[in-house]
């Protein structure tokens, strides 16, 4: 299977916050005061999963990030090209 998505990343819950990764470490902070835009930016990846029996798969991809207003406003930019794998297991009964 291979697939190709355009999408948002998304939106600040509050524009006084910042953005931050998976683990919960705030990476980009808003300004003081706030910022003027909360939208985080768009993304385009590529994905791709390989079936290696019937209950396992393993698949990756790679994907870039359009900086929106918020990014452009509050960070001096940087490497927005992200790759990933990712592997899935069939629990029995789903």
């Amino acid at each position: 299977m291979f697939a190709v998505r355009l999408g948002p990343v998304g939106w600040l819950a509050d524009k006084a916050d910042g953005f931050y990764k998976v683990v919960g470490r705030r990476i980009v902070a808003a300004t003081v005061g706030g910022t003027t835009d909360a939208k985080v930016g768009d993304e385009v990846d590529a994905t791709f999963a390989v079936p290696l029996t019937p209950i396992m798969t393993v698949g990756g991809g790679i994907g870039y990030m359009f900086a929106g207003l918020f990014f452009d406003a509050n960070s001096p930019g940087s490497r927005n090209t992200f790759t990933f794998l990712f592997f899935g297991y069939k629990f029995r009964g789903s």
